[in-house]
C-alpha cells in the first residue's frame, strides 16, 4: 500500500479534509500533497503517526460495519425488515 492510498483511506474513514489530517500530524499541507504525489516521503515520526492514524481509521469502519450488520441482523430477526436492496445497504454502510 502506498502513502496515497493510507492518505485516502484515513480521510475517508474520518470525514476529514487533507487540511485537517496535515494539523493533526503536525504538517503543512504543501507536505502531504507531495506524499500525495509521491514527491517526497515523511520522516519516520511523521510516518509512524500517519500508520497510527491508519490502524484507528481501520478499527472505526471495523466497528462501523459490525454495527451495521448486527443491527440487520436484529431487525431482519425480529421480522422488522425484508430484504435489503444493494443500494439500501450501500447507503446504511455510509
Amino acid at each position: 500500500m502506498n502513502i496515497k492510498n493510507i492518505v485516502n483511506e484515513i480521510l475517508t474513514a474520518n470525514h476529514i479534509t487533507q487540511e485537517e489530517l496535515s494539523k493533526q500530524l503536525g504538517i503543512t499541507p504543501v507536505a502531504l500533497s507531495r506524499w500525495m504525489t509521491n514527491k517526497s516521503l515523511p520522516r519516520k515520526d511523521v510516518f509512524r503517526k500517519l500508520l497510527n492514524a491508519q490502524a484507528d481509521a481501520n478499527i472505526k469502519s471495523q466497528k462501523m460495519i459490525d454495527s451495521v450488520v448486527y443491527s440487520i441482523h436484529s431487525e431482519l430477526l425480529n421480522g422488522n425488515m425484508e430484504t435489503l436492496t444493494k443500494k439500501e445497504l450501500s447507503e446504511a454502510v455510509r
